[in-house]
């Protein structure tokens, strides 16, 4: 689904068609705390990729969102206000309703954390980068002797020590072939595991390699 940023226009326009369907409820009190909760819902399914906020009372705010202001006709000549804050999923955003709580006043839908009166969205924090991963083949049989570190790609001759590879080690998930000759060509063997001696049949002929 493609990434959509809700407009002035598009939040005034849900906020009075959620109001329209509540025309038949006659209770003050009732509507207003059905429009919210319904409001806050029906905004998230529109526009799944922001949290939600929409709040009657005072207030303070912090963070990145998209404000709006509505004022809403509930009953002939009973016209209630509402702030409405669209904020990113991801991005910072802070409320504190100073007034009083319950639906009437306010409701919130997407990824918070709640500390009574207090939300916070969830914001996401990027993963560390993992650790680089390399192949290591040594000169010498039980990991011994001059060792290179190898990424993912292909060495050919001149990249590598040439027929002197006598052991190994593969990370998980990563394989190693060695050629006997230079350029991938000739005889090959593949590894997927540490390996402390690679054979007597390869052993000290290796001139080229491809790591994957």
């Amino acid at each position: 689904m493609a990434f959509v940023i809700p407009t002035a226009e598009a939040i005034v326009g849900l906020a009075h068609l959620g109001l329209v369907i509540l025309e038949g409820i006659q209770s003050l009190d009732e509507k207003r705390s059905r429009f919210t909760q319904d409001f806050v819902t029906n905004a998230r399914n529109q526009y799944p990729d922001y949290n939600v906020v929409i709040i009657h009372t005072n207030h303070s705010r912090s963070g990145i969102y998209i404000h709006q202001h509505v004022e809403l006709d509930f009953f002939l000549g009973t016209t209630i206000g509402y702030e409405i804050y669209f904020s990113k999923i991801g991005d910072p955003f802070d409320l504190v309703n100073l007034g009083d709580g319950g639906y009437i006043n306010w409701a919130f839908n997407g990824y918070f954390n709640r500390d009574g009166n207090h939300i916070s969205a969830i914001v996401q924090t990027p993963p560390p980068p993992r650790p680089p991963v390399y192949a290591v083949v040594y000169d010498d049989s039980q990991y011994r002797g001059f060792s290179q570190n190898l990424s993912v790609g292909r060495y050919d001759w001149g990249q590598i020590h040439n027929d002197s590879i006598s052991s190994l080690r593969v990370p998980a998930g990563m394989k190693v072939t060695l050629y006997s000759d230079t350029h991938f060509q000739a005889k090959s063997k593949t590894f997927t595991q540490d390996t402390p001696y690679v054979g007597d049949d390869f052993n000290d002929i290796t001139s080229s390699i491809i790591v994957e």
